[in-house]
């Protein structure tokens, strides 16, 4: 792939994920904002636990499948293998029912043992299958959208990775200002129908797209469909256990606040977390234009093409982070009264520290796409349990004493911890380093804008 090929690659594909992502995050917010007002502070934190539920049920569920059928889909298409593509997308839809029925029954069967010992919710009880339909909405949801960035379809990719179902969910939730307040039931069932709805199109548009691909020269495998299942599952089954101590190094926060603290807590802090959604878009550029790139560029020839690309894009994804990190630091208590309310304000410092968390992650974040899809999914799992573990046996020991503002300190701890050993290992074991390189992307730009006007100049003539 020659680098002007690569540039327009990041062009076009960034230029997709970073507009459909931009529409994502202001419909996200705009949601959050309409249920702070919806919604009672106590409601509102519960909704927040019940989110990580059935966001953390949905990573158990897709068993990494999300992640390996980019993996699988850009190696048979760069060997033209398009019948083995549409057999990867069949066994991986087929092994995440299973993994999504099992999901379901362990969620139903535990969660009144899990209520009873750590949330001590009735209202958590009482949504119990609602939030078992969310985590299989989520998966399904996920795993076509990735399906499709396997497919190097960003377009659709970022359409069905979300922006779709949040967009369909403003619309359901407008009419509640004007008919009155709802209860969570109907919210969560909103989200339910919303997300549904999206997985039903793009189902409609993957099996269209699969049905066009070529039907030569890729030949069919004599490989049994259970030797397959095994060989995508002994990939992503690591990448699902990394995903999981990841949940916990990131995501876990609001859990652990729930358990030691009062739900007007929680959802200050998970206001809070809602609003570092917007420096966390700024890895969207890295995570849909890398991953196929990764998978195509894995080898000793191209692995200098590949730090080079990857040191721009981590210093373009860093360019607003940085930006919106300082904004926050300005107007944090203004932006959060504005948006959620007055109430809310108080969660000035937990934004402020959950942000740099979110910066160090875009600084590092391509080391563990690089890690997943180079075949390394172990190492990374190792990586992140142990910065995960250390990460909650901090926050459970800080947490009571402190508050929310310890355990987003902790977090942002933690984070820096897991990205380190990261852009270390990267370093060590593959002999290229990914990090922010301004010099670098300010000679790129410089180059990439004096061809511009050769190229005018001579068409000129």
């Amino acid at each position: 792939m020659d680098k002007k090929t690569l540039m327009n690659k990041v062009l076009s594909g960034g230029g997709w994920a970073l507009t459909g992502k931009l529409i994502f995050a202001a419909a996200s917010l705009l949601i959050n904002a309409m249920l702070s007002r919806l919604l009672q502070p106590q409601e509102l934190g519960t909704y927040f636990i019940a989110f990580n539920i059935a966001f953390f049920g949905s990573i158990v569920g897709m068993l990494g499948l999300n992640q390996s059928i980019v993996k699988f889909l850009a190696e048979n298409r760069r060997l033209a293998k398009y019948r083995e593509m549409q057999r990867a997308v069949q066994l991986v839809i087929g092994i995440a029912l299973l993994g999504g029925a099992a999901i379901f029954v362990l969620y139903i069967s535990f969660q009144h043992f899990l209520n009873l010992n750590l949330f001590h919710s009735p209202l958590l009880e009482q949504l119990a299958v609602p939030i078992a339909i969310w985590i299989l909405c989520n998966m399904f949801q996920q795993l076509l959208a990735e399906s499709f960035r396997g497919l190097d379809d960003i377009r659709f990719a970022t359409i069905f990775g979300g922006l779709l179902s949040n967009l369909l969910l403003v619309a359901a939730l407008s009419r509640y200002f004007f008919t009155g307040h709802p209860v969570l039931s109907d919210v969560i069932f909103l989200v339910n129908l919303s997300i549904l709805l999206s997985i039903a199109i793009s189902l409609g548009a993957l099996i269209k797209k699969l049905r066009n691909l070529p039907t030569a020269p890729g030949q069919r495998s004599t490989v049994p469909h259970t030797a397959e299942a095994k060989r995508i599952l002994a990939i992503s089954l690591p990448i699902m256990v990394s995903a999981v101590t990841l949940f916990f190094l990131t995501s876990s926060d609001i859990w652990i606040l729930g358990v030691f603290r009062d739900s007007d807590e929680v959802a200050v802090y998970g206001a809070a977390t809602r609003l570092i959604a917007l420096i966390a878009l700024c890895e969207i550029v890295s995570n849909s234009v890398l991953p196929s790139l990764i998978v195509t560029m894995n080898t000793k020839e191209t692995l200098p093409q590949l730090q080079k690309l990857g040191r721009i894009v981590t210093t373009i994804s860093l360019l607003p982070a940085a930006a919106i990190l300082f904004i926050f630091m300005l107007l944090g208590p203004w932006i959060l009264g504005t948006i959620f309310g007055s109430f809310y304000q108080q969660g000035y410092w937990v934004l402020i520290l959950l942000s740099m968390g979110r910066v160090i992650n875009v600084c590092g974040g391509a080391n563990g796409l690089l890690m997943t899809l180079a075949g390394y999914q172990k190492t990374l799992m190792y990586i992140t349990l142990i910065t995960s573990i250390i990460t909650v046996i901090a926050s459970i020991l800080t947490v009571s004493s402190l508050g929310a503002h310890g355990l987003a300190a902790v977090m942002l701890v933690g984070l820096g911890l897991q990205n380190v050993f990261m852009w270390i290992w990267v370093k060590k074991k593959m002999g290229i380093v990914i990090h922010p390189d301004f010099p670098l992307l300010i000679d790129e730009a410089r180059t990439y804008l004096d061809k511009k006007r050769a190229q005018n100049v001579t068409n000129v003539n």
